[in-house]
């Protein structure tokens, strides 16, 4: 590479021979050590990024590094500058990355994993011994050396317990590490890191050594964050049912939100060096680990793709074993997401699932308030299990959500008042609509189980939007027949435009505008009726008589022509409207009338 401006240069006592490769802040080279005669790898900073806090960050890993002496752990030898040049000097390893392995050959056997993970435990044992913080632990920054060793490589981001200095160098609110193993502390404040947070890191390289990938991924760096904070991790045995029980559990206990949950470095290397629970036998495990490490290495990429070959063709031989969940509920349209796995529409033939402990996730999937269950199941294999979960409202705190204009507010069929905002402190989809006595505005708002709003734009009509307008659930989200509930200011303004007299005590019955209307005379139901005739109509007395069952409050009905009540006396029954049929007019316009002062 002729126009590489390091080539054939000599920094401190190493002349640099050949490129290795480029990453995100340096380049790394091999190098011929004048002094010691051997050859070595020399990581050098890229000039975009040689200044400030940055050639101090590159410099550090130097001065981390070199207190550690570990088999386990990549040496460096040597950190400094050369004519503005900031460089590092390092043990040179043929090999490859524990992450390139995995890319190219899938998932790794459990048995060499759990050799692997042994070393890498120890060598971050040594790492923290020193006072010292990693803080990047991926597949990437672990390499399989010629000599059979994990080798843990990459202290750029590593901090000094002991050094305040060094954590200046760390603002408030940057994320150190890489977002898909990151600790949830760390994203929170990474200031407050311990040791902890590489054993966080360490289950989830593990996790991605067993999987194929890691335990939380997207395209967003922000939503595998907030996954890190907030989401349970998906059990490995939904994923891999053969991996053993006290491997899955070990790794699963690294990756506890909270630190104080989390073993130590050591904790780790004793288990795993025991075989974590295995039913084959230690010596089995590491004729493997050997045999592969060997052929990766020695072989190059050909020899380790037939090792991997036969081991991903040897499981696939096996059908992998299955169990049935099936979920019996009156709600319609439910969805139900096993573990991290995608949202599927259930049916009467259930979901298929690995056997093993997961994490069941099922949401009626519609509007109205978000209903949800959730929880723990234990799947046996070839077994059907019937699950008859209660789905309840998501709840959020209060959010207020403004609709323009002044007149009565409807949310999802009910009336709310003639408030600017409307108050939900329930997750789901509404809709809303505000009728000012001459025109309606409506829109849709979607309030999550954060309570982030997203609300479309605002509508203008000459009749309301049905889904505010008639109540299809129920105040648990259930589904409920189409209707209506008339308020005490939709009463009040068809008495208006009619000049009706008030009933007596009328005014002062305290009632609020958004109230269902009560004390109603046969000739205000009548001059209501009328009047909403277009978005509405009193239901007949059968009807009546299943609504009085289903609201228990009498029911004013329109049987043959003539208004009466149903289920109690007059003074106690509310108004309701049911869709119109077919012969009524379509549209649902409202005729205007002139607001009260």
């Amino acid at each position: 590479m002729p126009d590489d401006p390091h080539l054939g240069k000599t920094y401190g006592n190493v002349r640099m021979t050949a490129r290795l490769g480029t990453g995100a802040m340096g380049a790394v080279y091999r190098g011929w050590h004048e002094r010691f005669s051997r050859e070595v790898a020399v990581k050098v900073l890229l000039n975009t990024h040689a200044k400030g806090s940055v050639k101090e960050r590159f410099l550090r890993e130097g001065q981390a590094a070199a207190k550690v002496r570990h088999d386990n752990v990549v040496q460096v030898m040597d950190a400094g500058e050369h004519n503005g040049v900031a460089y590092l000097v390092m043990e040179l390893v043929d090999g490859f990355s524990l992450g390139r392995i995995v890319e190219e050959h899938g998932p790794l056997l459990p048995e060499m994993v759990a050799r692997l993970g042994a070393q890498i435990a120890l060598g971050l044992a040594a790492i923290h011994a020193k006072g010292i913080i990693h803080r990047d632990i991926k597949p990437d920054n672990i390499l399989l050396s010629a000599d059979k060793q994990v080798k843990i490589t990459d202290l750029g981001l590593a901090k000094q317990t002991d050094d305040p200095d060094l954590n200046r160098l760390t603002a408030t609110g940057m994320v150190v590490g890489t977002p898909l193993y990151v600790s949830p502390e760390s994203i929170q404040d990474p200031r407050t890191a311990t040791a902890s947070a590489d054993i966080y890191s360490l289950g989830a390289t593990l996790y991605h050594l067993l999987t194929g990938k890691p335990p939380f991924h997207s395209p967003s760096p922000f939503e595998v964050m907030r996954a890190h904070i907030e989401l349970p991790v998906p059990p490995i045995h939904g994923l891999r049912p053969e991996v053993p029980a006290g491997l899955a559990q070990l790794v699963e206990r690294c990756l506890a939100k909270s630190p104080a949950q989390r073993p130590t470095a050591l904790e780790v290397a004793k288990l795993l060096s025991r075989g974590a629970n295995f039913k084959a036998s230690a010596n089995v495990g590491l004729t493997l680990l050997l045999t592969i490490a060997t052929l990766v290495v020695v072989g190059g990429a050909t020899g380790g793709w037939f090792v991997f070959q036969a081991v991903r063709e040897r499981a696939a031989s096996t059908p992998p074993p299955s169990a049935i969940v099936v979920v019996r509920s009156t709600l319609p349209n439910l969805r139900a997401r096993i573990d991290s796995g995608p949202w599927l529409t259930l049916g009467e033939a259930g979901l298929a699932a690995a056997p093993g402990a997961h994490h069941l996730r099922v949401e009626a999937n519609q509007p109205g308030p978000l209903l949800r269950w959730e929880g723990a199941i234990d799947l046996t294999i070839n077994q059907r299990t019937e699950l008859s979960p209660v789905l309840a409202p998501v709840a959020v705190s209060e959010v207020r959500i403004p609709l323009p204009g002044e007149g009565m507010l409807y949310a999802d069929g009910l009336a709310y008042g003639l408030e600017p905002a409307w108050l939900v402190s329930k997750a789901g989809t509404f809709a809303l609509a505000r009728w000012d006595g001459t025109d309606w505005q409506s829109c849709t708002a979607t309030v999550d189980e954060r309570g982030q709003v997203v609300q479309s734009p605002v509508v203008k009509a000459d009749h309301p939007a049905g889904p505010a307008w008639w109540r299809s659930r129920d105040d648990d989200g259930l589904p409920l027949a189409p209707h209506h509930i008339v308020s005490w200011w939709e009463v009040e303004r068809a008495r208006e435009l009619v000049k009706l007299p008030p009933p007596p005590g009328w005014l002062v019955e305290g009632q609020r505008r958004e109230q269902p209307a009560s004390g109603m005379t046969s000739g205000l139901v009548s001059a209501t009726r009328d009047w909403l005739a277009a978005v509405g109509e009193l239901p007949n007395g059968q009807a009546a008589a299943r609504w009085n069952t289903t609201l228990r409050v009498p029911v004013w009905c329109n049987e043959v022509g003539r208004i009466g009540v149903v289920g109690g006396a007059p003074v106690a029954a509310q108004m309701l409207l049911v869709p119109p049929t077919p012969s009524a007019s379509p549209a649902l316009a409202v005729p205007p009338v002139t607001p009260t002062p």
